[in-house]
C-alpha cells in the first residue's frame, strides 16, 4: 500500500475526533487527507519515482489553509459494507495541489488508482451501518505545511517521507473565505 496525503496535526486531530458521529470512529492518530493512492502493490521503483514527482510539486506550493464545516457520508462501496462518515475538506488550493500531483506523477510515469472520477477531499471520521444526513459543525481550520508519502504495512515494513511545502519570500498563506 502507498498513498500521498496530508497528515492531520495532533491538536487538530483531537478537535476532529471530538465531533459526534455514529459508528466506529477512526483512530485520531491516523486521521489524514488522501491526495492520491498509489495502490496496494506499489513497487520500490514506483515509490522512488513518486518521491521525485511529489518533491517537484511541493517546491512550487506554499502552505495553505483548509477548513471543515460539515459532516456527511459516502455510500457504502460494496453491499453489506459500512458507510464512511466523512468531513469534507474545503480548499481550492487542495484541489490545485491534487491536479499538480496527478500531472507530475503522469509525467514521471507513476501509476495511481483512478477508481474515482472526481476528487472529493475529506477526512474519514468513522464507519457506520447506515447513511447520515449532512450536518453543519463548528468550523475547524488549519494550515497545511507538508505532504507525506506513506508506503508499506504497519510495523517494521512501514516507510514515510515528509515533503515540506515551500515558503517563498513576500508571499502570504492563502486564506479560505468565510461562508
Amino acid at each position: 500500500m502507498a498513498i500521498i496525503g496530508i497528515s492531520v496535526p495532533h491538536e487538530t486531530a483531537r478537535l476532529i475526533h471530538e465531533i459526534e458521529v455514529p459508528g466506529e470512529k477512526s483512530d485520531s492518530a491516523h486521521l489524514h487527507i488522501t491526495l492520491l493512492d498509489l495502490g496496494e502493490e506499489a513497487s520500490i521503483e514506483s515509490v522512488s519515482k513518486a518521491m521525485v514527482a511529489t518533491y517537484s510539486v511541493t517546491q512550487d506550493t506554499n502552505p495553505f489553509w483548509v477548513k471543515l464545516g460539515c459532516v456527511s457520508c459516502f455510500p457504502a462501496i460494496d453491499e453489506g459494507a459500512h458507510n464512511p462518515i466523512i468531513a469534507p475538506v474545503i480548499s481550492p488550493t487542495l484541489q490545485k495541489l491534487h491536479s499538480s500531483l496527478k500531472r507530475s506523477l503522469n509525467k514521471n510515469k507513476v501509476g495511481y488508482v483512478k477508481k474515482f472520477k472526481e476528487y472529493k477531499p475529506h477526512i474519514t471520521l468513522s464507519y457506520n451501518e447506515g447513511e447520515i444526513k449532512r450536518t453543519k459543525i463548528e468550523p475547524i481550520e488549519w494550515v497545511i505545511q507538508e505532504i507525506v508519502l506513506w508506503c508499506g504495512s504497519d510495523g517494521d515494513n512501514r516507510m514515510f517521507v515528509t515533503f515540506p511545502l515551500e515558503i517563498r519570500k513576500n508571499e502570504e498563506i492563502e486564506c479560505i473565505e468565510a461562508d
